[in-house]
């Protein structure tokens, strides 16, 4: 892996559901930090309202290529950012 792809101003916040990453990442943007949403999040909302079955507890493998589609999107946004530091 070339040095290009390390990073040490980005920092993932995880956990299980329910146990308040949004609102850290909330909190985060609110005191002035960077911050990335969450993909599960508006990949849900989006399969839910399209009746799609790219849900956790549907699909698996699709809502895994899903996810991970998102993620890189989400990480090429602010792949360029070496001067502040990114919540994801």
């Amino acid at each position: 892996m070339g040095t290009k792809y390390l990073r040490n101003n980005f920092y993932i916040i995880t956990g299980g559901p329910g146990v308040g990453k949004t609102t850290l990442l909330n909190e985060l943007e609110n005191a002035g930090y960077r911050t990335v949403e969450e993909d599960a999040r508006q990949i849900i909302k989006e399969q839910i309202k399209n009746k799609g079955n790219g849900l956790p507890w549907g699909n698996r493998e699709l809502y895994t290529d899903l996810m991970i589609s998102a993620s890189l999107q989400s990480y090429e946004a602010v792949s360029a950012v070496r001067d502040e530091i990114v919540f994801f």
